[in-house]
């Protein structure tokens, strides 16, 4: 099956229901004094034949979906609202699992399929007239090599806005609002059973399978990337959500030129290097830097003036990871702005740099 742009994640709320007699949730207790046995945060959270439920929350855990009731206050209104959120992962529903995404008609039968399911349970609403509140559109790769080859690529991006945030099988970019991962599936998939069964787990999937994620995590958004509200206006216009996805991969991650990138990737891998070989200089103490610059020139490596920013990067990277205060590295920084140093690199990859950029740029955004 050819990889294709689909749904993972989403969460609705709904517009307007109505509770059946026989419906019922799990109420979370408020907290209370044990002294006085005074209740804190203790909410209405919905009714059933004119009984009032109340407390901290409440939550109904199906199979393919879950229901939240969610207190909350409006400070300034000075009023107490209940959120209502549905909560699925959409090819799961279909399918069992979350290897591959939904497309729209998977999508539109998961949709039905957990509107009937909460209708049994006694929450009778209209899933196509809910809001999205989160929408995570992915795209799940078969690369010609394994995670670890992509990843000195992958951490020189810095898209603007969405500090990155690196860990053992993936990177993320984003924000509370709008997230960029990419991550190595089977791993991650591994991960969420016990250890004696992960080999099973994996063992029908491709090898070397990443995934490529947009996670829109608010409401919000979610509107201003897609001019859309509910679901239905995504069923509508699957394309769309498609498109936006491939856009959003495009002004983030594939902006640049390859020979940009292998530049970038570069520098990154040699700061990365001088850094660890600053370490045992600061440790020494004393005037570290000019130790290691002569160091450095005994064997025969000197900065020129178009590497200063590498070297000065290493500084502050060493610098940061020895706990050394800003004043020094300032001072540092001041020392090397006067020297001109040159640099041997090597490369020990087969591939080039610009050859994994071009894999991943027409994997994630191809049609």
């Amino acid at each position: 099956m050819k990889p294709e742009i689909g749904l993972d994640t989403l969460h609705l709320n709904p517009v307007e229901f109505d509770l059946e007699p026989h419906f019922s949730a799990k109420i979370k207790p408020a907290s209370f004094e044990s002294g006085t046995g005074e209740t804190a945060g203790n909410f209405p959270l919905y009714a059933v034949s004119g009984r009032v439920f109340e407390g901290a929350g409440a939550y109904l855990s199906l199979e393919h979906c879950q229901l939240d009731f969610t207190p909350y206050s409006d400070a300034k209104a000075g009023t107490a609202h209940v959120s209502t959120k549905i909560t699925l992962t959409v090819p799961k529903v279909v399918s069992g699992d979350n290897y591959q995404t939904s497309n729209c008609e998977e999508t539109r039968q998961a949709l039905k399929k957990i509107e009937s399911e909460l209708r049994e349970a006694g929450f009778k609403f209209d899933v196509l007239a809910s809001l999205v509140k989160r929408l995570d559109l992915a795209k799940t790769l078969q690369n010609r090599d394994e995670w670890l080859v992509y990843r000195p690529l992958l951490d020189v991006f810095k898209p603007s806005r969405m500090p990155g945030i690196g860990f053992e099988t993936g990177k993320r970019w984003g924000n509370s609002r709008r997230q960029i991962v990419l991550y190595d599936k089977l791993e991650e998939m591994a991960s969420k059973v016990a250890k004696k069964r992960r080999v099973e787990v994996v063992a029908n999937y491709p090898r070397n399978s990443m995934r490529a994620e947009l996670r829109l995590t608010e409401r919000s958004s979610f509107q201003d990337a897609t001019s859309m509200r509910t679901a239905a206006d995504v069923l509508s216009d699957f394309g769309h959500v498609q498109n936006v996805y491939r856009s959003e991969f495009e002004k983030k991650l594939f902006r640049f030129k390859p020979s940009e990138v292998e530049k970038m990737v570069s520098e990154a891998l040699e700061v990365e290097t001088l850094a660890s070989e600053m370490t045992p200089f600061i440790v020494g103490g004393g005037r570290w830097l000019e130790a290691w610059i002569k160091a450095d020139w005994a064997s025969n490596r000197v900065i020129d003036a178009q590497r200063l920013n590498v070297i000065k990067a290493a500084v502050r990277e060493a610098s940061h990871k020895n706990g050394l205060a800003k004043q020094n590295i300032a001072k540092q920084q001041a020392i090397l702005d006067s020297l001109f140093l040159q640099h041997a690199n090597a490369s020990s990859t087969k591939r080039t740099v610009s050859d994994l950029y071009a894999e991943l740029k027409a994997g994630i955004i191809s049609e």
